[in-house]
């Protein structure tokens, strides 16, 4: 019973947060999280299409559905997401959490 208990702690003070990824290639088929900026953005019936750059100057086109965010990102945005790739294409990302850093221009 003690040992169930334990493993039950140790479960709950994990940290389940998905590892930081340098830029977009080293974003792994279990995803992580990145820091980017948006580039332009579209919104679709199910989501938003945006055009990411990283600090490294890599491009990726994401898939961020309307209910991780309701309202795209503005362009110019600075966000950090937590995202996975395409199985068929590495470039492709679908998020899965979306935060605005900071927006356009440097306001927040």
């Amino acid at each position: 019973m003690l040992a169930c208990l334990s493993v039950l702690a140790l479960m709950l003070l994990s940290d389940f947060s998905p590892p930081p990824a340098d830029d977009i290639p080293a974003l792994d088929q279990g995803g992580g999280e990145l820091t980017c900026l948006v580039l332009s953005s579209r919104t679709t019936a199910k989501g938003h299409v945006l055009n990411l750059t990283d600090a490294g100057g890599n491009l990726a086109k994401a898939f961020c559905p309307l209910d991780v965010a309701g309202a795209a990102p503005p362009d110019g945005a600075l966000v950090r997401i937590v995202a996975e790739p395409s199985s068929d294409d590495p470039g492709f990302l679908f998020v899965r959490e979306l935060e605005i850093l900071q927006g356009p221009g440097g306001k927040d």
